[in-house]
């Protein structure tokens, strides 16, 4: 956005990463490089997390703290350089059983509103979702908000179908604005990011 980098991130964390107490460490200390990487690089105000887990197979709440946590002392580390004022408050939004993580710096702006959308496209016996939430900067009002959708479609068996993509983006559009009762997103100011694995 103009004010603030939102960076969307699969972090394709699946369940066999917490399989023993070295895979959980040696993950986790990956993860961290990567968040890193990124607050160093891109200088976000959010950073949003899809393949926490998977759809199938969610992580646990411990599981998804643990996570958190990790990126949470990566961005405050590879922060440490700026003046104390400029020092980040980090935040994190999570729900059991959806793969998605969002954390971003309390400074900078607020997410608000979080909610996990269900069956946001239709595949028989799965359950396929996305996780909303109000982006707001300082001194705004809700109104003055943006919707964000970060999203995970995934791929491979069954695969995913153009239809389907399809039928995701216009539900996504049509669900309820957070600026404003009775708006839906489409009306107002949105972000949809994740991994909708689709070519670039």
């Amino acid at each position: 956005t103009a004010k603030a980098n939102i960076i969307f991130v699969n972090i394709d964390w699946k369940r066999s990463r917490h399989n023993s107490l070295a895979s959980t460490r040696k993950n986790l200390t990956k993860l961290a490089k990567t968040t890193s990487s990124i607050v160093t690089k891109m200088k976000p105000a959010v950073i949003c997390c899809c393949e926490a887990g998977t759809a199938n197979a969610p992580m646990t709440t411990e599981e998804m703290s643990e996570i958190a946590d990790a990126m949470r002392t990566a961005w405050e580390t590879a922060a440490t350089e700026r003046p104390a004022t400029e020092r980040p408050a980090i935040s994190f939004l999570f729900e059991d059983d959806a793969p998605y993580l969002t954390i971003w710096d309390d400074n900078l702006c607020k997410c608000k509103h979080g909610r996990i959308l269900k069956n946001v496209y239709h595949v028989p016996g799965r359950q396929r979702t996305a996780q909303a939430f109000l982006c707001t900067f300082p001194g705004e009002s809700d109104e003055k908000g943006i919707d964000v959708f970060n999203v995970h479609a995934p791929s491979g068996s069954p695969m995913l179908t153009d239809a389907q993509r399809s039928q995701l983006i216009q539900n996504l559009l049509q669900s309820s604005s957070m600026t404003r009762a009775n708006r839906p997103i489409g009306e107002g100011r949105f972000l949809i990011g994740g991994d909708m694995n689709t070519k670039e």
